[in-house]
């Protein structure tokens, strides 16, 4: 991996500016706090401060790199005058949260060097988890880098401006810029936002529940995340033998989306959101800190500059995740009337939130078509069919039919929250009041999520139920401790009774069932991480997007077909007219206008003329991607048209680990 001195220099500017935020704060934070504050909103302001920049210059370039920095250092110099009182907080380390950071650090570090983009021989590896989304967000950050994609435009759709949320990405285009290699320009800022993320969530817990220990199991039980997709492992079990069957697991037990797993979908959040989805880290990192200083305004009053600076950061989070900045924003709303609070306790949120976040939203708004978001009861489709076909067209079938749809929906859940959700309840009911009501709105969240769609595809609900599944995980946490507490004092009064001591036994028993189906599936879904070597790209794929990249100007359309994995917009980071549907409608492009796209794509292989023309088609691309493209499109690509017609010329044509790779440009 290549780091650079300037980059470097950028992170630390970058932490240092979050750095002077904090002293906005009078809530004291400890250490380990502020250091993950200031990775996460630091470079969160930073990669803003810069995007802006990039976008009013038109590009990403080491000019506008300098002018950010110069901009940001200013930042911090000015807050660090107009706060001049020393930094409140604790100085030393606490066991338990550096723990969880350095735990996190070898648990990330680990994930990330498995998955991201693995050099073997020239090849780069995977993980089945990661390479799907990495391809688009490898598309994103190199369409900054080759060819200064401002305004953004989808790398995978012509003409098509990006609503997806590019700051993350863009930050590893800023690293690449200053010197990072693609690999560490991803892994790092993914290995720190993880860490901090996870720290948070154990300083949440800790700050609602007053006990470090529940900060520590709560940051555990998120790591390692789990549901009842474990069952299914059993049955493998008997099937190839214990052995066999560790050592070459034939699934992900914790499930997903995509899972072939009945039921299960509500996967491990690290597999299936923190690696894949790498905006997510950053967004859930923000977005739990938030949570933290409201939960702090309202239990101590001292809201102004908490509540000032909640909403601020809250006005960053469309152009970082936007799932998190709905679900916080409607939090918000929800503990704000729930705890009555004034219109000063809301002005303070909203107008820095709304300053922010407005310009983003409405351009977000105006790429989105109609149906990017409806309705979906009990989250997702197969369960709205199962559902709906139900008897609902008598007044005793309604009640019948919704008695079951609820003991359906129970089940479902149970199955995918897991044995977890039985310390919850306990731990609900143990914890004290004002708790119990701060958790409410996430409850309420949770019910909101099952019927309303807030995006394309349904399944992208879990990016807000994880909000509602963290504080799910926090107060279980609490249950979990308290039982243990309760049993501890049991046995010291149960010295001379076996039937109590039995009781106290049974009691403990039941604890390590809870702790084993809580963490089982999410262990074996890190551990089959490490049993991949998935090939991404091959070595004559990295040498023919270096060619590309060295021999065709940077503003360049290509023809192509629409493989996630076709090395022109991803390696060489060139713009093609179309890539994967699955990631343009789900980021609310309408399915008809790429229907559309696709059907002109397949004409112009079959040697449409006109239209190559009408699209300024700049260059021709057929590789075992195209072929395969068109294989599944049931039509022939007219190699014969582009070979003889004259109005191409071929730049290259050359065979590279047994795959045939050419290049026409047009005339």
């Amino acid at each position: 991996m290549a780091v650079s001195p300037l980059g470097a220099f950028f992170i630390f500017l970058s932490i240092s500016l979050g750095a002077a935020l904090s002293k906005i704060l009078r809530t004291i934070l400890t250490l380990e706090e502020r250091i993950c504050f200031s990775i996460l909103v630091g470079h969160a302001a930073s990669a803003t401060i810069l995007y802006l920049i990039s976008y009013l210059h038109g590009g990403l370039d080491f000019l506008t790199i300098g002018i950010g920095i110069a901009v940001i250092m200013v930042a911090i110099v000015l807050m660090l005058m107009r706060e001049r009182q020393s930094i409140k907080g604790v100085v030393t380390f606490e066991a338990e949260r550096l723990f969880i950071i350095l735990f996190g650090l070898i648990a990330f570090t680990s994930l990330n060097l498995q998955c991201v983009l693995r050099e073997k021989s020239g090849s780069l590896y995977g993980s089945s988890y990661v390479t799907g989304d990495y391809c688009f967000h490898i598309s994103v950050i190199n369409s900054f880098v080759y060819r200064n994609n401002f305004p953004p435009q989808y790398p995978v759709m012509l003409n098509a401006s990006m609503s997806y949320p590019p700051l993350v990405d863009f930050l590893s285009s800023i690293l690449m810029e200053t010197g990072f290699d693609l690999r560490s320009s991803i892994m790092i800022p993914n290995v720190l936002f993880q860490v901090s993320l996870l720290c948070w969530i154990a300083s949440l817990a800790i700050r609602i529940t007053g006990r470090k220990n529940v900060g520590l199991l709560s940051a555990l039980l998120f790591f390692f995340s789990s549901n009842l997709g474990i069952l299914y492992a059993f049955t493998d079990i008997t099937k190839y033998g214990f052995m066999n069957w560790m050592l070459n697991l034939p699934t992900d037990y914790s499930g997903s989306g995509i899972s072939p797993l009945p039921g299960i979908r509500f996967g491990n959040p690290v597999i299936v959101m923190l690696m894949p989805q790498r905006a997510s880290s950053l967004g859930m990192g923000i977005s739990i800190i938030v949570y933290t200083l409201i939960f702090h305004a309202i239990r101590s009053g001292e809201s102004v500059r908490e509540i000032f600076l909640s909403g601020f950061l809250t006005g960053l989070l469309p152009s970082i995740h936007p799932h998190s900045f709905l679900t916080v924003s409607i939090i918000f709303f929800l503990e704000s009337v729930l705890f009555k609070k004034n219109l000063k306790f809301f002005a303070c949120f909203l107008i820095p939130m709304a300053i922010l976040a407005f310009p983003q939203l409405l351009f977000i708004r105006m790429q989105v078509g109609a149906g990017f978001v409806g309705s979906s009861i009990g989250w997702l489709e197969e369960n709205t069919v199962k559902i709906m076909s139900l008897n609902w067209n008598t007044p005793l079938g309604i009640l019948i039919s919704a008695l079951r749809s609820i003991s359906f929906l129970a089940l479902f859940w149970f199955m995918n929250m897991g044995i977890v959700l039985i310390p919850f309840v306990f731990g609900f009911f143990k914890t004290s009041r004002f708790v119990r009501n701060f958790s409410l709105p996430y409850l309420l969240v949770f019910l909101l999520g099952n019927f309303i769609r807030f995006q394309p595809w349904d399944w992208d609900n879990y990016k807000v139920f994880l909000h509602c599944h963290i504080l799910i995980l926090i107060v279980a946490s609490f249950g979990i401790l308290e039982f243990s507490r309760i049993l501890r004092e049991d046995l010291r009064k149960a010295s001379n009774t076996h039937m109590q001591r039995l009781k106290v036994m049974l009691g403990y028993a039941f604890l390590v069932i809870v702790l084993f189906f809580s963490t089982a599936s999410g262990f074996l879904s890190h551990a089959k991480v490490f049993q991949e070597d998935l090939l991404m790209w091959p070595k004559a794929d990295v040498e023919f997007a270096e060619w590309v990249r060295d021999n065709t100007p940077p503003e360049s359309i290509f023809l192509t077909g629409t493989h996630f994995l076709n090395p022109i917009p991803t390696l060489a980071g060139r713009q093609i007219v179309l890539g994967y549907e699955g990631w343009l409608w789900s980021h609310g492009i309408r399915w008809d206008r790429i229907q559309k796209v696709k059907t002109d794509v397949i004409e112009m292989f079959r040697g449409n003329y006109t239209l190559i023309k009408q699209y300024d088609i700049h260059f021709i691309v057929i590789t075992d991607y195209e072929k395969l493209f068109a294989e599944d499109n049931g039509f022939t690509i007219n190699i014969r048209f582009f070979n003889e017609s004259g109005k191409f010329e071929k730049i290259y044509d050359k065979t590279l680990g047994g795959r045939r790779y050419l290049v026409f440009k047009v005339l």
